[in-house]
């Protein structure tokens, strides 16, 4: 039977591979809307009916997350299971280097100016700190996708994964359906997210959590060998 440690680890590749598959959807569905005709059905009468409801749905869509992960980090703690620690600090990391920094300074560089924009709507004006034209990439989509992927590490079945996937997708539809952003503004954000995760899954969690098994393994085979009734050599006694 897997420690906990390996469980996580061994999951990692079928989480960047149901993130990828989310991401391949995202684009194919923003090559479709970016048509002007595609956008007008998202932004059709029944976006505008049910407005509140979605904005109340992609304002707090992304809390779950933000009590999640760190009640991961106390409940690790209280459990002393250095696993879920991990994981709950892996995280933070993705969310400080890629929500937090990475999108944040594309939106500057970028000055893309949201459909709600008026006159600037769609332009690039290159670095601009004014939040109409900080369209490129979605800050909600980059935090969700984040969120999604390291989940998938805590989910032992494939639907699982897919249906955190789909909350992600549906919180990045909910900005284009807002208004807040155009397609490949999500898509931008879903990937810049889930690529920081992964890049922080495999190169600071997967190492902490090999030699977290390591020495596992090293305890219980300390503690068998100390265990009475174990195997002593001939000859003594």
């Amino acid at each position: 039977m897997c420690s906990p440690a390996a469980e996580i680890q061994a999951r990692i590749p079928s989480a960047g591979r149901a993130w990828a598959l989310a991401l391949v959807a995202l684009a194919l569905w923003a090559a479709w809307a970016g048509d002007p005709g595609g956008l007008a059905q998202l932004h059709s009468d029944w976006a505008r009916a049910h407005r509140q409801a979605l904005r109340v749905f992609t304002d707090w869509a992304l809390y779950p997350a933000y009590v999640f992960f760190p009640a991961l980090i106390l409940w690790g703690g209280l459990r002393r299971d250095r696993a879920l620690r991990l994981v709950g600090w892996s995280w933070v990391l993705a969310e400080l280097a890629g929500a937090a920094l990475t999108v944040r300074i594309l939106k500057i560089l970028t000055g893309h100016g949201r459909p709600n924009a008026g006159d600037a709507a769609g332009g690039w004006f290159g670095p601009s700190l004014d939040s109409a034209l900080n369209s490129m990439p979605s800050g909600h989509s980059a935090d969700i996708f984040t969120s999604a992927v390291l989940l998938c590490l805590l989910l032992p079945r494939p639907w699982m994964r897919l249906a955190a996937m789909f909350w992600a997708l549906a919180v990045a539809l909910s900005r284009v359906a807002l208004g807040k952003h155009w397609p490949m503004d999500v898509v931008a954000g879903a990937a810049v997210g889930g690529l920081w995760a992964l890049i922080v899954a495999e190169s600071w969690l997967a190492p902490r959590l090999r030699r977290l098994e390591c020495a596992s393994a090293g305890s219980v085979a300390a503690g068998a060998a100390q265990a009475p009734g174990a195997a002593r050599p001939k000859g003594t006694g």
